[in-house]
């Protein structure tokens, strides 16, 4: 429950602080506090994810797939270029790490590769979430086991509070959305992206990871 409430108490105060730099410090804070004892390799796991999917986070807002409210850098208020870091070492607190395995690098990459360049390129929702569903479905074909499940599953729980709350509260938008106000690849952004994130952890966090 330690994790849970972690994500729990960062929902609240992610929807009630007004954003700034206040609000980036205060979560940055509780973060390190909450997550002691900390290893340097998930430091640097917490920083290539939240650099990383900073980076895709800015290609979507570049081409209006959604939109922040308030936009301090790279058009997102400060504390989000970390809160992917967050989301991904909350999940390994609370999942685990399996052993990686030996060949799996260049599929998982060209999958990445795959989903990123789809959320890069393509503004149409019918046409993302199918690019989106294909994607997701071949990457389960490869990689299905019972914590890979865990992962997406766990991702796409907690997608739907995020969502429900950023968009109820006024925090950002999804102006290309034609059905509903999540636009119908949203949950298959978070699924995608929690089962990638489970399979790239042991890379970072395991001693016995192949070469």
């Amino acid at each position: 429950m330690r994790w849970i409430g972690q994500f729990v108490v960062t929902m609240a105060i992610a929807a009630l602080m007004p954003e700034g730099l206040l609000k980036c410090a205060v979560l940055l804070g509780v973060w390190t506090l909450t997550f002691l004892p900390l290893q340097k390799k998930e430091i640097i796991f917490f920083c290539v994810c939240s650099t990383v999917l900073t980076a895709g986070n800015y290609g979507a807002l570049a081409r209006q797939n959604f939109v922040f409210t308030h936009r301090d850098v790279l058009l997102m208020p400060y504390h989000e270029m970390f809160i992917w870091g967050f989301y991904a070492l909350n999940a390994v607190r609370l999942i685990g790490v399996a052993p990686a395995q030996q060949g799996s690098k260049m599929q998982l990459a060209a999958f990445a590769i795959l989903f990123s360049t789809a959320f890069a390129l393509l503004t149409s929702e019918i046409y993302l979430t199918l690019s989106a569903a294909v994607i997701f479905a071949a990457a389960l074909s490869q990689f299905r086991s019972q914590r890979d499940m865990q992962y997406a599953g766990y991702f796409l729980a907690m997608g739907c509070v995020v969502e429900f709350l950023g968009i109820r509260l006024g925090l950002w938008s999804y102006p290309r959305a034609g059905y509903f106000a999540l636009p119908l690849w949203g949950p298959l952004l978070w699924a995608n992206t929690g089962l990638l994130i489970g399979r790239f952890a042991p890379y970072f966090l395991n001693h016995d990871t192949p070469h």
